[in-house]
């Protein structure tokens, strides 16, 4: 690799917590669904929305095993979700439709397959899904779920890491 990269200004650095990035954000009243939301970057994720009063959905193929993680912490509610499933994502997309959508961090990664070969329906304009680890798994849930829950009025732009990791 050629390319060095580059710091992009954003005042934070490597010692910098989730704390520190959320610092000032009240998300109170906001609520987003963190795929495999329980374990690495994904229960940091969850822990920090939560802190900033973001009500959090949980999607785990394992919930016993996501309640066991998240046990003490407010706002979370977990949700079963195989993303390999078709079906299961079908039942997830329905028992979250009643429900505005601000936030979808697609954590969980299944590797294989090829990004560019993704089936995917277009997506909102305001709406950009997160996906920390690529894979065919997590790009499943996003058409469902912008499709049926994101609020039109107070939709937020998604994190978008995606794009930063595959340009």
């Amino acid at each position: 690799m050629t390319n060095k990269q580059h710091p992009i200004g954003t005042g934070f650095g490597p010692a910098s917590t989730t704390t520190d990035v959320l610092a000032g954000i009240d998300l109170t009243g906001r609520n987003a669904i963190v795929t495999a939301g329980h374990v690495g970057l994904g229960l940091e994720t969850t822990r920090a929305l939560a802190d900033a009063g973001a009500n959090v959905v949980v999607a785990s193929r394992n919930p016993g095993t996501a309640a066991a993680a998240l046990a003490g912490v407010d706002r979370v509610r977990i949700a079963q979700l195989d993303l390999m499933d078709p079906a299961s994502v079908d039942r997830f997309v329905a028992e979250h439709t009643d429900t505005p959508l601000h936030m979808l961090i697609n954590n969980a990664g299944i590797m294989g397959g090829d990004l560019v070969d993704a089936d995917i329906a277009p997506l909102e304009p305001d709406v950009r899904p997160v996906s920390i680890e690529m894979g065919s798994g997590p790009l499943t849930l996003t058409p469902g779920v912008t499709g049926y829950a994101v609020d039109p009025e107070s939709a937020e732009k998604l994190w978008e890491l995606s794009e930063k990791l595959l340009a």
